[in-house]
Formats: structure tokens, sequence, C-alpha cells
């Protein structure tokens, strides 16, 4: 695919489930090298690990250009997804990643947190026709590496008080996120400066940074005074990462999206499900990571709390 050709227009998004027909082209023009299956990485969130692909026969293609045909193939493969695992073409959101060697970025082209209505295969080949004009090592016939999650339910995170009975299950006294919305953004960044503390390499750096845990959480500051610096804090980040500031309402597939953002922490939810005496893991991401960030869920509410167990 030569640098400088110009992006095509993008034919129009289908409303129904790929046919026996576009499965045969699909098949036919893409191998999936190694395939995997979706696993629940969440409650309510559907991952296809890392899956190697590599476009073929791109020399039988049909007459259209190749922009036109390669986006075909991911819009193909992007609707056989939502079949397969139960989604839909208008309300279902999904991420897809797709990793390229040639590309000039290490995270590669992404469509983020999008219903097929709104990007769909055609949307995913435009960005990388725009990078294909500047970078001639881009070569379509190589290999490359596939990543999707399929959201199916939201958590959601307005902030509100937790019982007791709840509390003690994570063995807290009080709730450390204040005030009304932002929860889930508020309890981040109070577990965000908690691992900086303690993973911290000199004493200066571990003071520093309980200075900015302590600004957060110290009883002895009203409750207003602690809401308003965890909404300052809290603001910064949805800043940092692009989310717009004016939604107080968050839930688990914002926080794969703040997840992405902060890479060096692993960060885990914690929820009390009915029935069950312990809690249970509802989100898990960033394992390698040196940081640890720990939360809880619970009746439509995020907080932070210090992990006792080993995890």
């Amino acid at each position: 695919m030569a640098s400088g050709r110009q992006q095509s227009s993008s034919p129009s998004s289908s409303t129904n489930f790929p046919t026996d027909e576009e499965l045969d082209f699909l098949h036919k023009h893409c191998e999936i090298i190694d395939a995997t299956k979706f696993y629940r990485s969440t409650p309510g969130t559907l991952k296809l690990p890392p899956t190697r692909i590599q476009l073929r026969n791109l020399d039988k293609l049909p007459k259209a250009s190749l922009d036109v045909n390669v986006g075909r193939i991911f819009d193909i493969f992007i609707r056989h997804m939502l079949q397969q695992e139960g989604g839909n073409l208008e309300t279902t959101r999904y991420w897809l990643n797709l990793a390229h060697p040639g590309y000039r970025k290490n995270d590669g082209f992404w469509i983020s947190h999008k219903t097929y209505k709104m990007a769909d295969g055609h949307t995913l080949m435009n960005t990388i026709a725009d990078q294909v004009q500047s970078n001639d090592a881009l070569g379509l016939d190589e290999t490359m590496s596939l990543t999707m999650r399929i959201f199916k339910q939201d958590i959601h995170g307005k902030g509100d008080r937790t019982p007791d009975k709840i509390l003690r299950k994570f063995g807290v006294k009080q709730n450390y996120v204040k005030g009304d919305g932002y929860c889930l953004l508020k309890a981040l960044v109070i577990g965000k400066h908690w691992s900086d503390k303690n993973t911290a390499s000199t004493a200066n750096e571990a003071a520093f940074f309980d200075s900015k845990y302590v600004r957060l959480t110290r009883s002895d500051r009203s409750e207003r005074g602690r809401a308003i610096y965890q909404e300052e804090e809290a603001l910064e980040l949805m800043e940092d990462v692009g989310m717009d500031v004016d939604v107080v309402d968050h839930t688990l597939e914002d926080l794969e999206i703040l997840a992405d953002h902060l890479s060096n922490y692993h960060i885990t939810v914690w929820t009390m499900e009915p029935g069950v005496a312990f809690p249970t893991v509802i989100f898990d991401e960033n394992q390698q990571a040196d940081g640890f960030i720990s939360l809880y869920h619970h009746d439509e509410h995020f907080d932070f709390f210090h992990p006792t167990v080993e995890v």
C-alpha cells in the first residue's frame, strides 16, 4: 500500500450480522494464526487476548480499492465477534486494538468504547490509511496482532455511603470517598497516592506522596474539605485521560479506559455479592504492574480500601 494515497470514503455500515458469503470472504482473505476465545475478564466484560492475524490473497480481492476491501474484512470480523458473544450492532460497546510492526507508536490503532454503529471496520481502515500516508513501512500483508473487548453490562458508581457491615468486610470504618459524584475517580486518586507512598524509592518520595494521600483522607479535616480536594484531583485525572468532566457517574467500562492510562498500577475491584461470605473480584487489570490500587464496589458506590490480605 503506497504512501501518499488519499483516504477512501467509507461504505455505509451494515445493519446485519455477517452472511455465509461474507464469512467465506473473511476466511479467504484473513488468516487467524493463533485463534483464541473470548473470556470473561469481569462480570460484564468479555476479552479476546492478543490474537495474530494475517491478510492473504490480496491479489485476488474484488476490483474495489484495497482500502475498501481491507475495511470490509475488518468490518466482517467485528460483526462476527459481536454476534458470537451475544452482542448487537446498535448498543453493544467494544474496544479494538490492532497492533502493526510498521506503526510508529507502540499502542497501535484503536477503536475505543464504541458501538458498531459508531465505528465499524472501515473506520479502523481509515485510521490505518492516515498512517500509511506518512509511513512507507506499513504493509498490510504483514502479521498484525488484534485485541478486543466487548462490554455486556455496566456497573455504575454514583457515590453514596456504604453500610457499616459492608465496610467491616473490607477492614475499614468509614468511606474514604467524600462528596457527591466522581466516586470511581476519587477512589482511584486516593489509591494512587497510597500506592505511590508504599512503592517510593526514597524517604523523601514517600513523605511527598504521603502528604498527598493525607490531604485527601485526613479525618481532622471536614468532609466538605476532603470532598473538594478529592474532586479537584478526580477532574484532573479525567482531563489527563480525555474524559468528559461533566459526567459524574462512571462504570467498569470507564475503569477499563482509566486502567490503560494508569498502566503502572495493578487495579483490582472487589464486591460483596448476595449470599457470598467473602469479597469477590469483579475487575483485575495490569496484574504485572509495580503499583497497586485496591477498590471495592457496593450499591453504586466505588471506594478505596487498604488491602489486608495477599493478592
